[in-house]
């Protein structure tokens, strides 16, 4: 049966027609509204003017009336009456002019009533456009996934029909198995009993001598025992066949079982085991046959190397590799200039635990030599670094003629390792747009001080690379 598939209709052109003409018709009465106030705001305004010219008029006349009753002296009376008369239009027109004024203030105030409901219809026109193009963008957001959906369950059905078919044969294999196991079980037990019954007629054989009748009975009797013994020992040959089939599987299996141990066991706990193109860097020194400084352990020697093996072997993408030992001079393990050697999971690591075995540890700790000559592997496509030491170095570039005078072998193993990871980051591994960076991970092999463990840590994490401490051997 075929999907198919409805687009939601959240939202469609119709509702957003309808929404236009709605914002429109709720513009255009705000526009007759305003203009309709502008207006009686102007004949307001008009209004106004024309009252303050008429009390203008006003207090003009009530002026003149009174220069002329100063000027005449006479029917003062009737000039006073005309006066208070002016008196009375100019207090009504005054009240007339606080009246319009009072009516021009409360038309300012419904204008600006109606500009604040345009304003919060301008903000729900602006909501509502807002939401329009939200509405639009989850209906394409819906049709993309609609799309996407008939590739999915296509997959899906084919994943099922794989794990399907995994499941049958499996189901057959195992009903062989126990088919065959059967059989040879079968086939053990009338071996057995036709061995039981041959005894029983070798013994019955012995008496046969005083009857001719049980002799015959006896040779009908083993001929067909005979026969029935060699369709038993085809039987048991085919079942021995079997048999050697399902030993050679079983060993085949425990082969690989042993293949995978043989891989976890030599795993390298604490370090991201990582890298195609490895170098393998080695302090050599004399202090890498020592515990401390008056007393020998050849044994720590012994587990550099297996450490070296180890790595090797437990590097998952280990494609080619290259030894390189150091102590006053660095050097690589195989002579010639540091070409890659290509990874044989079945017998590099014994190669190299062979070629370090030869190695005699003697001399100081120059590791300024042997970065250098680690990183000249760099265009090459060195990528992950493991390095292993016992110790800060001693010699090699970093030191002032009167800082090698002067200060102890402590002050200058610190000196000359802080001038390494400076070389480090401003020149050997910096970064470079072609080529990316180096990762370093670092194994102490501790001799005395802890400012070792220190200096392998902080080298470790500047370059993105892990560190782990190996105990004294």
């Amino acid at each position: 049966m075929r999907i198919r598939h409805r687009v939601p209709t959240v939202f469609s052109l119709y509702m957003v027609d309808v929404f236009c003409c709605a914002l429109g018709c709720v513009i255009l009465l705000w526009l007759l509204n305003l203009r309709a106030a502008e207006d009686q705001t102007q004949e307001t305004t008009d209004l106004l003017h024309q009252t303050e010219d008429r009390a203008q008029l006003v207090s003009k006349r009530l002026q003149e009336a009174e220069d002329l009753a100063r000027g005449q002296g006479t029917d003062l009376d009737g000039a006073y009456t005309y006066i208070a008369n002016l008196q009375k239009r100019l207090e009504e027109l005054e009240d007339e002019e606080s009246a319009l004024r009072k009516q021009l203030a409360g038309q300012a105030t419904a204008n600006d009533d109606l500009t604040k409901r345009l304003d919060a219809s301008t903000r729900r026109a602006t909501n509502l456009a807002a939401e329009v193009q939200e509405q639009d963008q989850r209906l394409k957001n819906a049709l993309t996934t609609a799309a996407l959906v008939p590739t999915l369950q296509k997959d899906l059905k084919t994943s099922r029909d794989d794990v399907a078919r995994q499941a049958a044969l499996a189901s057959v294999l195992e009903k062989e198995i126990d088919q065959r196991m059967q059989l040879l079980a079968a086939a053990k037990k009338e071996l057995a009993e036709l061995q039981t019954a041959r005894q029983t007629a070798m013994r019955t054989a012995d008496n046969r001598d005083k009857e001719l009748a049980e002799l015959r009975t006896y040779k009908d009797r083993h001929a067909n025992l005979e026969e029935r013994a060699t369709g038993l020992e085809k039987q048991l040959t085919a079942a021995q066949q079997n048999l050697t089939t399902l030993t050679d599987d079983r060993k085949a299996m425990q082969a690989e079982i042993g293949r995978v141990r043989a891989a976890a066991d030599n795993r390298f706990a604490g370090i991201t085991l990582t890298g195609r193109r490895v170098l393998f860097l080695v302090d050599m020194s004399g202090s890498m046959e020592l515990v401390d400084e008056n007393t020998p352990s050849p044994q720590k020697w012994i587990e550099v190397r297996q450490t070296v093996a180890k790595l090797m072997k437990s590097l998952p993408d280990l494609e080619k590799y290259q030894i390189l030992v150091f102590s006053e001079k660095a050097a690589f393990l195989y002579g010639g200039e540091g070409a890659w050697i290509d990874y044989d999971p079945r017998n590099s690591a014994d190669k190299a635990l062979k070629a370090l075995a030869d190695v005699k540890p003697k001399g100081g700790t120059n590791m300024y030599a042997a970065m250098e000559l680690a990183f000249g592997l760099r265009a090459k496509g060195l990528d992950t670094i493991y390095f292993l030491s016992d110790g800060l170095p001693n010699i090699g570039e970093g030191l002032t003629p009167e800082q090698e005078r002067k200060l102890t072998e402590q002050q200058q193993g610190e000196i000359l390792g802080k001038h390494i990871r400076k070389m480090l980051k401003t020149s050997w591994n910096r970064e470079l747009r072609d080529q990316p960076k180096v990762r370093i991970n670092t194994i102490g092999f501790f001799y005395e001080s802890p400012d070792v463990g220190a200096f392998l840590w902080a080298m470790s994490r500047e370059h993105d690379g892990s560190f782990v401490g190996m105990n004294k051997p």
